[in-house]
């Protein structure tokens, strides 16, 4: 059996940002027209390149889904998803937390992800040292799941206590 979990919607922070960005880079794609064709091919496929990436993350940060299953966690919906195997995953010590409330929880330093405003994913190292895969829109609203690999995964969720007992579930279904 298979439960869908979807992230909880960021606010308008990712959305604006790529709508800012995009008008710096096309401003940035118009004062290089005057400059020779080769160079100017090459900002724009830099500009466009950049476009493609935040219109992926704003649309991330309110299209995430988490399914789980017998099989493991998959991670859907981002450049930086995958699936965690079900004997990768430590369910027995998931929590849901407030990362406002448990700062040594939080996501301090970005090593390989996106950093918007509302929206992070991706992998960080936390306040206390510890590395994490993140896709985080609400801070109050978050589920640690640590792993066999060293590091956790900490997901946004409208229902983490739904979440919990469908990583439970997973548990007795191994």
């Amino acid at each position: 059996m298979r439960e869908v979990f979807p992230i909880v919607p960021a606010t308008s922070g990712p959305v604006i940002t790529f709508g800012l960005s995009t008008l710096v880079l096309l401003l940035i794609l118009l004062l290089a027209a005057n400059a020779p064709s080769i160079i100017f091919g090459i900002v724009a496929l830099v500009v466009f390149a950049i476009l493609l990436l935040l219109s992926s993350f704003a649309y991330a940060s309110r299209h995430v889904k988490f399914e789980v299953s017998s099989e493991g966690l998959a991670i859907r919906g981002d450049i930086y998803g995958r699936r965690l195997p079900a004997v990768s995953l430590l369910p027995g010590e998931a929590v849901a937390m407030d990362l406002t409330e448990r700062p040594q929880y939080r996501p301090v330093l970005r090593t390989n992800g996106a950093g918007l405003p509302g929206y992070g994913s991706g992998w960080f190292r936390l306040a206390n040292g510890d590395r994490a895969l993140i896709f985080v829109t609400d801070k109050r609203r978050v589920v640690s799941l640590p792993t066999r690999g060293g590091y956790s995964v900490l997901l946004s969720l409208a229902e983490p206590a739904k979440f919990l007992e469908a990583l439970r579930q997973m548990i007795k279904n191994m």
